[in-house]
């Protein structure tokens, strides 16, 4: 796949702790190797809130126009079929949808702690297996640095694919994990992280879970321990 995009942002601050913004984007994908393209207009208006000395909200909403076009694979009629020996055909087609667009964030600042929570609903161009997707994600972290050399942090969520092309059905992946860093030194810290993921498709009966540890060295010179997360 290769594309572009183009974006265009306008914000207005009305008070120390409240700006508007209004936002357009123009995106194009191309697929390598197979007919089609996808063109994707969005635009979306968005409010940023400071809510005291330690939260932050940002809030977005919009729309996202989306012309798909490709080939697909179709069931002929029984009298064609047997006329020409083939049950199934590929023809082109367009497709023209609207949809929904949404992103936002609350973010709260401590002085040894910081916690978010985050959604966005946009679209990709896909992940190899769908092609042009609409993608639901939402996810919260938690980092912690109140210990001498440690900083702790826990992260979990959900991702949702929805194929808006060819394949218009879904994948669901279910996410959490938690890490650590500890300072070595100065400038050298150890890191580790422990990850589970479960992924469904739902058009082919198909689940798998699966997890990984990792552990490893990072270089960052500071008087505060290093967070990752």
């Amino acid at each position: 796949m290769e594309g572009f995009d183009a974006h265009g942002l306008v914000q207005r601050r009305f008070s120390k702790t409240t700006a508007l913004s209004a936002r357009y984007s123009f995106m194009q994908f191309f697929f390598q190797g197979a007919f089609g393209l996808s063109t994707i207009h969005s635009g979306m208006g968005g409010i940023q809130q400071q809510m005291g000395r330690r939260w932050k909200l940002d809030l977005n909403g919009g729309i996202f126009h989306t012309e798909v076009a490709g080939i697909q694979q179709i069931a002929l009629d029984p009298v064609i079929a047997s006329l020409i020996g083939q049950s199934t055909a590929v023809q082109a087609f367009y497709k023209a949808n609207n949809f929904p667009a949404a992103a936002g964030s609350l973010r709260g600042t401590y002085k040894t702690s910081e916690i978010s929570f985050n959604y966005t609903d946009s679209i990709l161009p896909g992940n190899g297996f769908y092609l042009t997707s609409r993608s639901e994600a939402a996810y919260t972290s938690y980092s912690f640095t109140g210990i001498h050399k440690w900083n702790l942090a826990l992260n979990g969520g959900y991702y949702k694919l929805n194929g808006i092309g060819t394949l218009e059905q879904t994948q669901w992946t279910a996410m959490a994990g938690a890490g650590f860093t500890y300072g070595i030194s100065r400038s050298f810290h150890l890191t580790g992280r422990y990850d589970a993921r479960d992924t469904n498709l739902t058009f082919a009966n198909y689940k798998h879970t699966a997890s990984r540890v990792t552990i490893g060295i990072a270089f960052s010179p500071g008087d505060v321990p290093l967070s990752l997360w």
